[in-house]
């Protein structure tokens, strides 16, 4: 049963009146004469009148046998058919057919005109991002560019039905009889132990199907294949298990200025890693732009898969501050006398950082920085009121500066 009959019934008992052809339409996002071709077929397959008709309603005649109909077919596996299916089983119809006709998919599919042709210009902006092309014209509908590209985009659209029993019905659309679910779930257990043994890496389960779905499709493991998936494991994986050492000064660094983000930041540049690795294999599928940034003055390069990691790196609310020790002293001696004494501190707190001058024209640099919180220590205080705009906290200079520094950063973690 067709899940667009199926509501038909729903929506029909719960109207004991009954419901026009025109109302059912605009529930349902079909055209009239869809309803009354579904009607006409439901009440031919339960073999008898079952819907009956009352200008200008449509009623149900039989509720307790509409209700054990629904009962019986909800526990069977039947046609997806909702609005946010049609992209995938459009899709399907052009993936199966060399040139399909539109009034071809609407008669298979039980969808109107326009609804087929709003999901095929969505589906030709999805299909633009895998370099493939949905061509129409007056003989029909065809699917144009490599196969495997052609196989990515059907595992991709039909992701949306991935569940943990492997009940979807979009498998046994693809595979028709020769689908099987203990077959599949053997495919994703050796995908994923193979990735993690190979490359280290954890995929998501969307990433683990999409990798099995291909390799059924496949059904083989020729070279072509093969470096497809490996650029696509580099491609979309979501955690790092583990960094390189390169990777791990510029994570250090990160770390120190932001140390309650340790975690995020680990697996962000971990997928950095792996990504710009990717770069290296001189890809054939998945090709990666490298760009730059600096973040608290560290450069990070970085491709565009990474853009939302760097988004948030650019945007950790300012709330969570870097600390500056900045010391004022004219007298050179005693200067180094006090930087020899808060050395230390960058022990205890390692995202301290700890600047020292005897230049009273160069404050002005060292006090005013975004985004950090900056501890002036000074004989006399010399906060104005444009220093206010800064996170500045003030401490007069004095020998047990470092006692009172240590209980005031403590109180700050």
């Amino acid at each position: 049963m067709l899940n667009i009959k199926r509501q038909i019934l729903i929506a029909l008992l719960n109207q004991k009146k009954g419901l026009r052809s025109s109302d059912l339409a605009q529930q349902l996002d079909v055209t009239p004469r869809t309803i009354r071709n579904n009607i006409t077929e439901l009440n031919r397959s339960l073999q008898g009148k079952v819907i009956g008709y009352r200008r200008p309603f449509f009623y149900i005649s039989n509720p307790e046998l509409v209700r054990r109909h629904i009962f019986i077919k909800d526990n069977q596996l039947h046609y997806p058919n909702y609005p946010s299916d049609r992209p995938f089983l459009i899709y399907l119809q052009i993936y199966n057919h060399p040139k399909v006709k539109i009034q071809e998919i609407s008669s298979k599919l039980h969808i109107g005109r326009n609804e087929i042709e709003n999901s095929i210009k969505g589906l030709k902006r999805l299909c633009c991002q895998y370099h493939l092309k949905i061509e129409t014209n007056s003989s029909g509908i065809s699917l144009v560019g490599q196969q495997i590209w052609q196989n990515y985009v059907l595992a991709l659209l039909s992701t949306k039905r991935i569940s943990r029993l492997v009940k979807n019905q979009y498998l046994y659309l693809i595979f028709q009889k020769k689908f099987s679910k203990d077959k599949f779930i053997s495919k994703i257990t050796t995908i994923n132990n193979k990735v993690k043994n190979e490359y280290n890496l954890q995929l998501e389960d969307k990433d683990l199907y999409v990798l099995a779905l291909m390799t059924m499709l496949e059904n083989g493991t020729s070279k072509q294949y093969q470096k497809f998936y490996q650029e696509l494991i580099f491609y979309v994986n979501s955690k790092t298990l583990k960094l390189c050492e390169s990777d791990k000064v510029i994570y250090q660094s990160l770390v120190k200025v932001f140390p309650q983000y340790k975690d995020t930041i680990y697996n962000g540049l971990g997928n950095i890693s792996h990504h710009l690795k990717l770069v290296q294999l001189q890809p054939s599928y998945f090709s990666l732009n490298i760009k730059k940034t600096k973040i608290a003055n560290i450069t990070l390069s970085y491709t565009e898969q990474d853009k939302e990691f760097i988004s948030f790196l650019r945007h950790i609310p300012t709330k969570f501050l870097r600390k500056r020790i900045v010391v004022y002293e004219s007298n050179i001696f005693e200067l180094t006398k006090y930087g020899d004494k808060l050395a230390f501190l960058t022990i205890l707190f390692p995202e301290l950082e700890i600047k020292l001058s005897n230049n009273l024209f160069d404050l002005d640099k060292l006090l005013h920085v975004k985004n950090e919180q900056i501890i002036f220590l000074a004989k006399k205080e010399r906060i104005s009121l444009f220093d206010e705009k800064y996170h500045i906290k003030f401490f007069k200079l004095e020998p047990k500066i470092s006692q009172k520094l240590i209980y005031y950063l403590l109180e700050q973690e």
